[in-house]
């Protein structure tokens, strides 16, 4: 699963964007279990094709973003990173489409840990309802004393909470309409 950090505002002003959340999802359908790990966005490994190491979140761009095959590049990085645990499929979104799940759902039901601030917006800590915008910003904040390491932390936890939610709300069953809603996105 990949975040990338392109977003409305951002498609206009950028060229080349980063993969600033990697997640490995490994899904058994016999034990029926699913277990992700996230690899935080600055760590460094060998990038196939490049001399030097860099940051994980940089095969994308080395691969050619959207237009090349930065997803492959991407893939195979994240492979040789687990020592070749084969990565088959890949789901990438930006950050418009964080927001438009979050407000297809309708919302989502959080406990708030940390206080946010983003530009003129502000997150409180606590339970309450938040919106797509509320969401990103909180999973995008990195303004804490671990930094990206807190903020894995809270990309996974609300990634749980979204499916604990649908199903909560038997909303589950609309995963195809989310997914045509947003699927070329």
């Amino acid at each position: 699963l990949l975040g990338i950090d392109a977003s409305t505002e951002r498609y206009k002003s950028m060229k080349a964007f980063r993969t600033d959340t990697i997640m490995l999802v490994s899904i058994s359908f016999n034990s029926e279990t699913v277990q992700i790990i996230s690899i935080p966005r600055d760590s460094y490994v060998e990038i196939p094709g490049q001399e030097q190491r860099e940051k994980i979140n940089a095969a994308f761009v080395r691969g050619g973003g959207f237009e090349g095959k930065g997803f492959e590049k991407t893939m195979q990085t994240v492979s040789d990173f687990f020592g070749g645990v084969p990565v088959h499929y890949y789901m990438a979104v930006d950050m418009n489409v964080v927001k438009e799940i979050i407000d297809i759902m309708g919302g989502l039901d959080y406990e708030v840990d940390v206080e946010v601030n983003i530009g003129e917006r502000r997150l409180e800590k606590g339970f309450q309802h938040l919106d797509g915008q509320q969401v990103l910003d909180y999973v995008r904040t990195r303004h804490t004393a671990k930094g990206d390491i807190d903020r894995i932390g809270r990309q996974q936890r609300i990634v749980l909470a979204v499916f604990d939610q649908l199903k909560s709300t038997k909303q589950i069953t609309k995963i195809p309409q989310f997914y045509s809603a947003i699927s070329d996105k």
